[in-house]
């Protein structure tokens, strides 16, 4: 049986968006690669703080610590917000779970548990 050409299309896009969200993603699983940036996800989790009072958890200098802070946002992981002289950091919940969605996917988590196909 023929497949019209709406319909073609609209497959390869179902399918090509599951990737696309992949590649999406991808900044966040490059942030999500060094442990200074899980570290300051894991200070932010729950409540907002200032740059320096994240600065203050780490042995590094200000510029190493505003090159992460410039992955976490490019990524989408953290928002910013200026506050006067201050600049205040928070998770961006949404944007993790996106990614608990792409990760579930990928390895075909359903409900809590590992799916029959993986084990195929």
């Amino acid at each position: 049986m023929p497949i019209n050409q709406r319909t073609l299309c609209y497959h390869i896009f179902r399918y090509l968006s599951k990737y696309l969200i992949v590649i999406v993603k991808e900044g966040a699983f490059k942030a999500l690669a060094d442990p200074t940036r899980r570290k300051i996800l894991r200070l932010l989790n729950g409540q907002e703080m200032t740059a320096g009072d994240i600065a203050k958890e780490f042995d590094i200098s200000a510029p190493s610590m505003s090159h992460h802070f410039s992955i976490l946002k490019d990524a989408d992981l953290v928002f910013a917000r200026r506050n006067g002289q201050q600049i205040l950091y928070s998770l961006n919940t949404t944007a993790f779970q996106d990614l608990m969605t792409v990760l579930m996917d990928i390895f075909k988590i359903e409900d809590g548990a590992e799916s029959e196909e993986s084990h195929e």
